[in-house]
Protein backbone atom coordinates (compact mmCIF):
# COMPACT_ATOMS: atom_id res chain seq x y z
CA UNK A 1 0.00 0.00 0.00
CA UNK A 2 2.75 2.44 0.90
CA UNK A 3 4.51 1.82 -2.40
CA UNK A 4 1.31 2.77 -4.24
CA UNK A 5 1.43 6.23 -2.71
CA UNK A 6 5.09 6.77 -1.87
CA UNK A 7 6.47 5.73 -5.26
CA UNK A 8 4.83 8.51 -7.28
CA UNK A 9 5.23 11.07 -4.48
CA UNK A 10 8.94 10.34 -4.11
CA UNK A 11 9.34 10.41 -7.89
CA UNK A 12 7.65 13.81 -8.23
CA UNK A 13 9.39 15.38 -5.22
CA UNK A 14 12.78 14.19 -6.47
CA UNK A 15 11.95 15.61 -9.90
CA UNK A 16 10.94 18.93 -8.36
CA UNK A 17 14.20 19.18 -6.42
CA UNK A 18 16.61 17.95 -9.08
CA UNK A 19 14.76 18.68 -12.33
CA UNK A 20 14.33 21.74 -14.47
CA UNK A 21 12.85 24.77 -12.76
CA UNK A 22 10.99 25.54 -16.00
CA UNK A 23 8.62 22.60 -15.44
CA UNK A 24 5.95 22.52 -12.74
CA UNK A 25 5.12 19.36 -10.83
CA UNK A 26 1.81 19.09 -12.71
CA UNK A 27 3.60 19.47 -16.05
CA UNK A 28 6.15 16.83 -14.98
CA UNK A 29 3.39 14.42 -13.93
CA UNK A 30 1.56 14.97 -17.23
CA UNK A 31 4.73 14.44 -19.28
CA UNK A 32 5.64 11.22 -17.44
CA UNK A 33 2.10 9.85 -17.71
CA UNK A 34 1.90 10.58 -21.45
CA UNK A 35 5.30 8.98 -22.08
CA UNK A 36 5.10 5.88 -19.85
CA UNK A 37 1.62 5.67 -18.38
CA UNK A 38 1.11 4.82 -14.72
CA UNK A 39 4.25 2.63 -14.68
CA UNK A 40 6.34 5.75 -15.28
CA UNK A 41 5.77 6.83 -11.69
CA UNK A 42 7.27 3.62 -10.31
CA UNK A 43 10.89 3.51 -11.39
CA UNK A 44 12.59 1.27 -8.88
CA UNK A 45 9.26 0.24 -7.34
CA UNK A 46 10.72 -3.08 -6.24
CA UNK A 47 13.53 -1.30 -4.41
CA UNK A 48 11.03 0.99 -2.66
CA UNK A 49 8.89 -1.98 -1.62
CA UNK A 50 11.92 -3.87 -0.32
CA UNK A 51 13.14 -0.84 1.64
CA UNK A 52 9.73 -0.30 3.23
CA UNK A 53 9.36 -4.00 4.11
CA UNK A 54 12.76 -4.23 5.75
CA UNK A 55 12.17 -0.95 7.57
CA UNK A 56 8.85 -2.20 8.96
CA UNK A 57 10.27 -5.62 9.88
CA UNK A 58 13.27 -4.20 11.72
CA UNK A 59 11.12 -1.76 13.71
CA UNK A 60 8.73 -4.58 14.64
CA UNK A 61 11.69 -6.66 15.80
CA UNK A 62 13.04 -3.80 17.92
CA UNK A 63 9.59 -3.26 19.45
CA UNK A 64 9.29 -6.94 20.38
CA UNK A 65 12.75 -6.84 21.98
CA UNK A 66 11.75 -3.79 24.04
CA UNK A 67 8.47 -5.48 25.06
CA UNK A 68 10.41 -8.50 26.30
CA UNK A 69 12.70 -6.26 28.38
CA UNK A 70 9.72 -4.29 29.73
CA UNK A 71 7.98 -7.47 30.90
CA UNK A 72 10.97 -8.33 33.07
CA UNK A 73 11.68 -4.73 34.09
CA UNK A 74 8.13 -3.84 35.14
CA UNK A 75 6.73 -7.21 36.19
CA UNK A 76 9.73 -9.52 36.89
CA UNK A 77 8.04 -12.06 34.62
CA UNK A 78 8.98 -12.68 30.95
CA UNK A 79 5.41 -13.93 30.31
CA UNK A 80 3.62 -10.95 31.90
CA UNK A 81 1.02 -8.90 30.05
CA UNK A 82 2.05 -5.28 29.54
CA UNK A 83 -0.36 -2.44 30.15
CA UNK A 84 -1.51 -0.31 27.24
CA UNK A 85 0.84 2.48 28.30
CA UNK A 86 3.78 0.09 28.51
CA UNK A 87 2.96 -1.26 25.03
CA UNK A 88 2.81 2.26 23.65
CA UNK A 89 6.14 3.12 25.24
CA UNK A 90 7.65 -0.08 23.83
CA UNK A 91 6.40 0.92 20.37
CA UNK A 92 7.89 4.37 20.70
CA UNK A 93 11.24 2.98 21.86
CA UNK A 94 11.22 0.23 19.22
CA UNK A 95 10.64 2.41 16.29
Amino acid sequence: CQVSVMGPCTFLVTGAVTGSSNESTLQRASRVYKANGLAGFYPGGTAIAFRQATNWASRQGFTEAVRTKFKVLFHDDPNAKLTTGQNVLAGICGG
